[in-house]
C-alpha cells in the first residue's frame, strides 16, 4: 500500500488532485486494514492523513468523525477531507 502510494506521489507530472486522490486511497486502505489492535481510526488515520497532506503542500484536515472515512466511498471521503481542510483554514484564520 505504501509503496504504491509513494510511486504515485513521487511522479514529477502529477497534479494536486491526483496527489489528493492518492492520499485518500492510501488512508482508506490503511484504515480498513486496521493495522493496529486499537486506535486505528482516531489516532493512526489523522496522523497519517495530515502528515501526507502537509508533506504534499495541502492544509491539514480537521474531521469531526474519522470513523466515517472507513464507510465512505472515495468521492465521499475526498469531500469530507476537503471540508476538513476548509474547516482548518477557517479556524486558523479566525484568530
Amino acid at each position: 500500500v505504501l509503496a504504491q502510494y509513494e510511486s504515485i506521489v513521487d511522479r514529477i507530472d502529477i497534479s494536486p488532485s491526483e496527489i489528493l486522490d492518492a492520499i485518500v486511497n492510501m488512508v482508506q486502505t490503511l484504515s480498513r486494514m486496521k493495522p493496529f489492535y486499537y486506535g486505528n481510526t482516531h489516532t493512526f488515520v489523522p496522523l497519517v492523513l495530515n502528515r501526507e497532506l502537509v508533506r504534499n503542500g495541502f492544509r491539514p484536515s480537521l474531521l469531526i468523525e474519522y470513523d466515517r472515512l472507513i464507510g465512505f466511498n472515495h468521492d465521499e471521503c475526498l469531500m469530507e477531507i476537503v471540508y476538513g481542510m476548509d474547516y482548518f483554514e477557517k479556524l486558523s484564520s479566525s484568530g
